[in-house]
């Protein structure tokens, strides 16, 4: 490995993180984080860590449901519960997705599930996020008299669950030569399209994952809306739902390290898009994105290294994976 892909591949991300976090500082906050932090008892940094415990599990639960319904295979309970914080500790480790490399090669390693059955259940999530986003975000704005603009950048959103069915569409106009490569890969991505279309058609299989997105939004909203209370700031909790929508559209692709900075900046311009102090939303974010470093970092590392000794290959299969993308 070169000394300009270690570049690329780290450095460059980091670098991005710490150039974001500073705009952030300049456009958002006023005070340290410190004095808020220290306003927080030692119980209410473990109520923090209990709020991030229960965001883990219902995305474990809906990884175990869904994929039940999709491959007939049951994940243990075990695993339902610690493959989330797994995700969320290689979501930092290896920028732009390494939580979905994580999972997609545990599942692989562990219960023999193929890769593009992975990437038909997470491409439903994905469009579960999408659409749920848009209807909240279009609701909130009308109701708030929003930019027409911006009502209608969110009910693009809404229309995602015609996505497959319109990709499907267009990548069969093309007419690539029987057995090569790109027919091969045409065709590939058109069973990943056919197996998300056929996920789609159950309405109770979707009913269940608009329940289980709707619920984790809503343990982000009560655990923001606490979050001010406890630090004295007066924010409609109705508003934090909203923000845990948009939270969910921007896990979907990370720019940086799990995305440190990113979500700081969505939160602190929906604040004040709404005419509401940026430093709240800014503040009550850096204190749960620190509630994920001092408990979901060591539980995750763990359950990593317990991982690789159990199995070999998964360790293997990360490693040529990381190469790949190099």
């Amino acid at each position: 490995m070169t000394l300009k892909k270690v570049l690329k591949s780290f450095i460059l991300p980091f670098t991005l993180t710490v150039i974001v976090l500073l705009v952030v500082k300049k456009l958002f906050l006023k005070k340290n984080l410190t004095e808020f932090v220290d306003l927080l008892s030692i119980e209410e940094h473990f109520i923090c860590a209990f709020f991030m415990l229960v965001g883990f599990s219902i995305t474990g639960f809906q990884l175990k449901n869904v994929f039940r319904k999709s491959t007939n295979i049951k994940m243990s309970l075990f695993d339902t519960l610690s493959l989330p914080i797994a995700q969320n500790l290689w979501g930092y480790i290896i920028p732009f997705q390494g939580s979905f490399l994580y999972s997609m090669l545990f599942l692989k390693s562990k219960y023999k599930i193929e890769v593009k059955s992975s990437l038909a259940v997470y491409f439903l999530i994905i469009i579960a996020s999408l659409f749920l986003g848009g209807i909240s975000g279009t609701i909130f704005l009308i109701y708030k008299g929003g930019d027409l603009g911006l009502i209608l950048f969110f009910l693009f959103f809404v229309l995602c669950p015609t996505f497959p069915y319109i990709g499907k569409w267009l990548i069969e106009k093309f007419n690539f030569s029987q057995g090569g490569k790109l027919n091969q890969a045409q065709q590939y991505i058109i069973k990943i399209i056919q197996d998300i279309t056929q996920l789609l058609k159950s309405k109770k299989f979707l009913f269940y994952v608009f329940f289980v997105d709707i619920c984790y939004v809503i343990n982000y909203a009560i655990w923001s809306y606490w979050l001010c209370k406890v630090l004295d700031f007066d924010v409609p909790i109705i508003f934090f739902i909203l923000v845990g929508f948009l939270m969910k559209l921007t896990s979907l692709t990370k720019l940086t390290p799990g995305n440190i900075g990113i979500t700081q900046l969505l939160v602190g311009g929906t604040f004040s898009l709404f005419n509401l102090d940026p430093e709240i939303g800014v503040i009550t974010s850096l204190i749960q994105l620190l509630t994920t470093f001092i408990f979901g970092f060591p539980i995750g590392l763990i359950i990593t290294i317990f991982s690789f000794k159990n199995f070999n290959n998964l360790r293997t299969e990360i490693v040529e994976s990381f190469k790949k993308k190099r």
